[in-house]
């Protein structure tokens, strides 16, 4: 099946989450990743992606 527009992918959400929290702590990571309750490490992985 064809992949549906109105779909965005997994990694592209996951990148608009991580991107509004550090936003929203002024670009910290690791209170945006306690918000988001992932690690820095984490955070930081799918940061590089």
């Amino acid at each position: 099946p064809e992949p549906r527009a109105d779909i965005q992918p997994l990694v592209a959400v996951e990148q608009d989450l991580i991107h509004a929290a550090l936003e929203q702590t002024g670009g910290n990571k690791t209170e945006a990743a306690r918000q988001l309750g992932i690690t820095r490490k984490t955070l930081l992985a799918n940061l590089s992606r």
